[in-house]
């Protein structure tokens, strides 16, 4: 319960031997500063040496990065950072006798003693002033030493001693600002020589942009062995997170959006055509963390999580919330609501407090833009403003109910699987401050459903109007392109008569004509041209398709296949014949010249005379046959493909292991063989129907007795 006492009955308070408890902090001995006591923190991260660091080299810690950024944020900066401070709120809670009293750790941020009030424990509660609320009752003394429970049951309800801090931080914070102020509140917990594992997990977990609850595990988090174990001791200590993500829309700070560790940027909001603006708004994905720890300055043996600090939170305890809403930071509750468990609930509740007031930004954003745009016409500008805004809306909805369905999920899935438990076990002294923001977690629930709902509804209107636009659109188009249709239409029929006066002008045109070329003569040839364009452009069609039909017969394809099917048709004899002739063409082919005399190649006795004969005869079938065809296999053919040669040199003219180089005469040399290759193709068709006409004349009987014995077998 909750009591308001007097300035006097403080003093007679702080007078009185009350219990309390004897501890240390670890940071705050040396310095009474912001500046000072995060210089403290940061050589204290950098003096930690692991014994075994090989993960370290090959993955990047979070918590390293951070700690990184503020050092180079305060080597640019020589300040001492007090004014932070305004962003935070942070209030102090002493358990006596069963009664709470609260106060602000401090009104202003020039006093010194106040700023280490702000980021420590007091040690006295003569620091203490009366901001409590009256109470119905006043509970008696309690017995019960510190971090004990209670051994009666008369003592059930009661709480000797305890000591909080309730600590926001603002999410209306720069970048540099919110690393600062989250390393400074989050390592001020630690007690002296206190093994900060557990601190490090939790900010880990905060920059993981994750919906994450971690509850008390059998074993305390610890951090890796260090060279010099002296800081690492264990003290009894519980500890509860929860971690939420939202969606938020804030201005770039950065040129790089990569360097906000502890955002992630989607998309930028609305940009507009041909507009470039890098420091514009952008939507991001944040995380809203809430830290819940109770600890008694004692070691621990056994390096277990005491459970048993949440039945009987008589302990130092802290309730940490990062990116909390400013309103919902200084909103003061009653000092019987603060307690540990019931301030986590309340931070639960103020995270689900940001998501809902940063979609509703969002949301109410989206709705001006849509109203704004929405002119009545169903048609888009030139920008497409409304095809950009639509798409935009749509994507956004999409994103925000994604996020918010998620955190739904998840707070639901919480609530029933471990705050239920949490809740139920809690002390008797907690149970006003649980059911009341039990309430207020469950109003925001509801609250955030109801958001849910209006952002689909937002977003199935902005994807009706994307539907229509595009109807109207597609519309438009078949309408210009039937406009379009009718144009080419009135320029063939100008076509139809432009070009055969054209024509035939071009052809009276000419200087040397036959006397004949008159007038009425140019007359009748102008109406033979214009009838013949005419029938061809009504019949175009109809050529279209007889063109589409005649195509694939000429493939290179189609011509491959057909010659193979037409080749087992053949006979043998006619099968060589034709593969005789291709091989002229291939210089790679292992058919001889000889090949062309056949079997008629052999004499046809040893006698003397036929000897001769044969060798006169051979010498003429080689002047008039074998030499044409060595002609056209090694001289014609190269010639002819020259240009196919040249072709596959210019496609290795970048190879760096052929040497291509130009030369002036190689040059001239080629513009003539170019120049020559229409007297080869006519040379080389010549030779060919040369032994065409040689083979009917001279083998043709031969071919026709293999014909007849072909037919026969």
């Amino acid at each position: 319960m909750a009591r308001s006492i007097p300035t006097t009955d403080w003093q007679r308070l702080s007078e009185t031997k009350e219990p309390s408890v004897d501890f240390e902090l670890h940071y705050g001995l040396s310095s009474r500063s912001v500046r000072g006591v995060l210089d403290e923190i940061l050589s204290d991260m950098a003096r930690h040496t692991p014994i075994h660091n090989w993960d370290d080299k090959l993955i990047t810690k979070p918590l390293e990065t951070l700690a990184r950024v503020v050092r180079s944020y305060l080597s640019t900066h020589n300040f001492m950072l007090n004014t932070l401070l305004g962003y935070t709120s942070v209030e102090e809670v002493l358990t006596v006798s069963g009664t709470n009293h609260v106060r602000p750790a401090m009104q202003g941020a020039n006093d010194i003693d106040q700023i280490e009030s702000h980021l420590f424990f007091g040690k006295r509660p003569s620091n203490m002033d009366s901001h409590s609320t009256p109470s119905p009752q006043k509970y008696g003394m309690s017995s019960c030493p510190f971090g004990v429970g209670p051994t009666s049951e008369d003592d059930s309800n009661l709480l000797g001693f305890g000591q909080g801090r309730i600590v926001y931080i603002t999410e209306q914070v720069s970048h540099l600002n919110r690393a600062t102020l989250l390393i400074v509140y989050a390592f001020c917990i630690r007690l002296q020589y206190e093994d900060c594992g557990y601190i490090g997990a939790f900010i880990e977990r905060h920059l993981s942009l994750r919906c994450i609850l971690k509850i008390p595990y059998h074993w305390q988090q610890s951090s890796p062995l260090e060279l010099n174990s002296s800081q690492q001791r264990c003290y009894k200590r519980v500890t509860i997170s929860f971690h939420i993500t939202y969606l938020k829309l804030d201005s770039n700070e950065v040129d790089d959006r990569k360097d906000i560790f502890d955002r992630d940027s989607l998309f930028p909001y609305l940009r507009k055509p041909g507009v470039e603006n890098p420091n514009g708004l952008y939507l991001f994905k944040a995380s809203s963390s809430i830290l819940l720890t109770l600890a008694i300055p004692e070691e621990s043996e056994s390096h277990e999580e005491e459970i048993s600090l949440l039945q009987c939170p008589q302990a130092l305890w802290t309730v940490l919330v990062i990116n909390s809403l400013q309103r919902f930071a200084s909103d003061h509750s009653p000092a019987q609501h603060s307690t540990p468990i019931a301030q986590f609930i309340r931070g639960i509740t103020s995270s689900l407090c940001t998501q809902r007031i940063n979609a509703q930004y969002i949301y109410d954003a989206l709705r001006n833009e849509l109203k704004t745009c929405d002119d009545g016409s169903l048609f888009d500008d030139e920008h497409f403003t409304k095809s950009t805004l639509y798409h935009f809306a749509i994507k956004a909805c999409d994103e925000l109910e994604a996020s918010i369905s998620s955190s739904l999920r998840f707070v639901q899935k919480t609530r029933d699987s471990y705050v239920t438990q949490l809740c139920r076990e809690a002390h008797a002294h907690e149970r006003l401050g649980i059911d009341h923001w039990s309430q207020k977690m469950e109003e925001e629930i509801s609250a955030l459903e109801d958001l849910q709902a209006q952002i689909h509804a937002v977003g199935s209107q902005a994807q009706e109007s994307r539907n229509a636009l595009s109807g109207i659109t597609a519309v438009l188009e078949a309408r210009m392109a039937l406009q379009q249709g009718n144009r080419m239409k009135t320029l063939a029929y100008l076509a139809t008569i432009y070009l055969p006066l054209t024509a035939a002008s071009s052809v009276y045109s000419i200087s040397v004509l036959p006397e004949s070329a008159s007038f009425a003569s140019f007359l009748i040839f102008l109406a033979i041209l214009l009838l013949f364009t005419t029938l061809l452009g009504l019949k175009l069609s109809t050529l279209s398709t007889l063109l589409a039909t005649i195509a694939p017969v000429f493939r290179k394809s189609t011509l491959e296949s057909s010659w193979r099917d037409l080749l087992p048709a053949l006979p043998p004899w006619m099968e060589n014949y034709i593969k005789l002739y291709m091989s002229l063409l291939d210089r790679t082919s292992s058919r001889g010249f000889w090949d062309f005399l056949g079997e008629s190649s052999q004499p046809p006795t040893t006698a003397l005379g036929w000897e001769l004969l044969y060798f006169l005869y051979q010498l003429i079938l080689f002047a008039i046959r074998i030499l044409p065809a060595l002609l056209l296999r090694y001289c014609l053919v190269p010639e002819i493909l020259y240009p196919r040669y040249q072709w596959f040199l210019f496609q290795y003219r970048h190879n760096r292991y052929m040497t291509i180089k130009y030369h002036p005469i190689l040059f001239i040399i080629d513009i003539i063989r170019f120049a020559l290759i229409p007297v080869w193709i006519v040379l080389a068709a010549c030779i060919i129907c040369f032994f065409v006409l040689l083979d009917v004349f001279l083998l043709g009987p031969k071919l026709f007795v293999a014909y007849i014995q072909s037919t026969a077998t």
